[in-house]
């Protein structure tokens, strides 16, 4: 059982895990801030009300946790894969096939965030950027509307996207279409012949706190996008081979 502070909390409203329990307390052993405490249940949480920690989110390492998720879609042999890989690198399809988001608006790319987070490799002339407007249910009847910047980059095999959401979360996604790496899974379309995959690689930071919902929200989320990107362009090239 952990106490932290009303204005801990606050920072992270809307983002809390479902399953977190928050009971009203007066002052007792274990709160710090001399204010009145909530009790937290059901989460992984952190000492320290009133401190930095209730200001915002911490800079400490230690105070954050990160999440990781790979993801491969088999890509159909009727469909060559540079097609898939000019489909991706338009980058709305990422945002269209996302089921918490409710619109993207393009703007000024962020070249200044692309050569100062290594994660994007050399800067080129590819860079956009979006603000991705998000619903997120966080129980029945309580929906959290949240905006966040979005940004891409082209590499040569794929796509690399730094989200920075609310409460701290950074979000770093990688796709790529490659060769598959385990032949013995085939895609249901396509024979054994060279055949290739969507593969994406996620990784999460955020509070400790919060962590719990946002991989949970994520894992089921990228899944989504990964295989509805790779059937809509199953279906246009085919659709388009016809006609």
């Amino acid at each position: 059982m952990q106490f932290y502070s009303l204005e801990f909390l606050n920072q992270y409203r809307g983002v809390l895990s479902p399953s977190a329990c928050l009971i009203p307390s007066i002052p007792r052993a274990g709160c710090t801030s001399g204010r009145n405490c909530l009790i937290l249940r059901g989460t992984r949480s952190i000492h320290g009300a009133g401190s930095n920690e209730s200001r915002g989110l911490p800079k400490s390492s230690a105070m954050r946790s990160k999440h990781q998720i790979f993801i491969t879609v088999p890509i159909s042999s009727r469909v060559p894969p540079e097609v898939v890989l000019a489909h991706i690198q338009t980058y709305t399809p990422m945002l269209e096939h996302n089921t918490v988001v409710t619109s993207f608006t393009e703007i000024s790319p962020d070249v200044a965030l692309v050569h100062s987070d290594p994660f994007f490799g050399t800067p080129n002339s590819s860079i956009r950027t979006f603000i991705s407007r998000e619903r997120i249910v966080m129980a029945p009847g309580l929906i959290r509307d949240r905006n966040w910047p979005v940004t891409c980059l082209s590499i040569p095999n794929g796509i690399r996207c730094r989200a920075n959401a609310s409460a701290g979360v950074t979000v770093w996604t990688e796709w790529v279409v490659r060769l598959r790496q385990d032949l013995g899974t085939p895609s249901s379309t396509g024979t054994l012949a060279e055949e290739w995959e969507l593969y994406e690689e996620v990784t999460i930071e955020a509070n400790s706190l919060i962590m719990p919902f946002v991989a949970r929200t994520a894992d089921g989320v990228h899944r989504e996008i990964c295989q509805k990107v790779v059937d809509e362009v199953v279906h246009k090239h085919l659709t388009k081979r016809k006609t």
